[in-house]
This record gives C-alpha cells, sequence and structure tokens, in this order.
C-alpha cells in the first residue's frame, strides 16, 4: 500500500514537471538571447571605440587593464567578451544540441 501511495506522488511529481519543462526552456532560451543581445551591443561599441584610438580589441583591453585608473581597470571588458562567448556557446548547444558553434 505504501508502494502504491509512493508510486502514485512520483508518477504525479514527475507529471508536473514534465509538463512545465518546455515552458520554462522557452523562457531560459528567451533569457539568453536577451543577454546575448546586450553583451553584444557593449561589445561592438568596445570594437568601435577601440578602432577610433587605433587599437585592436586586444590591445584596448590591455591598456584598459594596464591603466593607472582604478575605473578604467575595473572597466571589465574582458569579463564582457567572455561572459558573451560563453552564452553565446550555450545559445548555440541549446538551438542545435552541439556545442559546435562556429
Amino acid at each position: 500500500m505504501i508502494f502504491r501511495r509512493f508510486a502514485f506522488f512520483f508518477a504525479m511529481f514527475s507529471g508536473l514537471l514534465t509538463t512545465q519543462m518546455p515552458e520554462y526552456w522557452q523562457q531560459y532560451r528567451q533569457r539568453l538571447e536577451g543577454a546575448i543581445d546586450e553583451l553584444s551591443a557593449i561589445v561592438m561599441q568596445f570594437e568601435k571605440d577601440s578602432a577610433a584610438q587605433g587599437m585592436t580589441v586586444r590591445k584596448g583591453i590591455a591598456h584598459l587593464e594596464e591603466n593607472s585608473d582604478a575605473l578604467a581597470r575595473s572597466r571589465g571588458v574582458a569579463g564582457d567578451q567572455f561572459r558573451f562567448d560563453g552564452r553565446d556557446a550555450g545559445l548555440s548547444y541549446l538551438s542545435t544540441g552541439s556545442a559546435d558553434h562556429q
């Protein structure tokens, strides 16, 4: 009798969980796409700013990291690029089921 109750509650819980998963994944994907769009804008703006100063992106990041101004050092552009790459890879994995997105 206890086994039947346990099986019933497990089946109910599993059913409830699986009916909500598609909605959860859709919302997660939308949040991930929004974060990628925002980080893309930040990265593109930094690329433009670096080009306007006659620097490559890597030189621009190195310049910020070497700057004596604490605000410039804490800008975190390298962190933004890292977060962008990671989220882009995550979205690609959700879309294709493969980690190879290039």
